[in-house]
């Protein structure tokens, strides 16, 4: 069986540094922090084969850079506790051993490097859950970037599918499937 967890992230996708002082940092490269009030990541996953079950992380922090070109880097980090399925009863069970084990292991990670390809663009690096690191593509589109709201703000969004079994959540196949798909939408500030 499979189960699906789908990450929206809006800012950015936090592995283990944060930008809190976003900066140029080199010719034409700009750094952004994630917006944490704007940023998100929602999965899903299929329910008894009948329906599609979407959930979200409520903490999601970190940064990224990108150059003119479109290259760049990206760090973000989702605090595993922060796990919000609408019931409480659930959400325990999703942070305990059988799924995200979030006292072990408190933070899913991901950290890369940016890329533009054509009109789309690209974060190659690892994902990390539950103490597992894996090498993962994830696309992404960019929404748009604008000087609003305090700042220059730039936004992303893209979705990638992760097994997760070969993240150690093999917990009653018959009920979840295998594939959680992620649902990225990162805003990022530039101060």
């Amino acid at each position: 069986m499979r189960i699906g967890f789908s990450f929206l992230i809006v800012a950015t996708l936090g592995v283990l540094t944060y930008f809190s002082d976003p900066t140029e940092s080199a010719e034409g490269e700009t750094t952004f922090a994630v917006d944490s009030v704007h940023s998100f990541v929602i999965f899903k996953i299929s329910h008894v084969h009948v329906s599609t079950f979407y959930g979200r992380f409520n903490k999601v922090s970190g940064g990224f850079t990108v150059d003119d070109a479109g290259s760049g880097a990206i760090d973000l980090v989702v605090d595993a506790a922060s796990i919000d399925s609408a019931n409480k009863k659930r959400d325990d069970h999703l942070r305990g051993p059988d799924f995200l084990s979030a006292k072990q292991f408190p933070k899913v990670t991901f950290k890369g490097k940016l890329a533009k390809n054509g009109d789309r663009y690209e974060a190659k690096g690892t994902f990390t859950l539950r103490g597992v690191s894996k090498q993962i593509t994830v696309p992404l589109k960019r929404i748009g970037t604008k000087d609003v709201m305090g700042g220059l703000r730039t936004g992303f969004e893209g979705e990638f599918t992760i097994s997760r079994k070969a993240y150690g959540m093999s917990w009653r196949p018959e009920a979840l499937g295998d594939e959680i798909t992620l649902l990225l939408g990162i805003e990022g500030l530039h101060k």
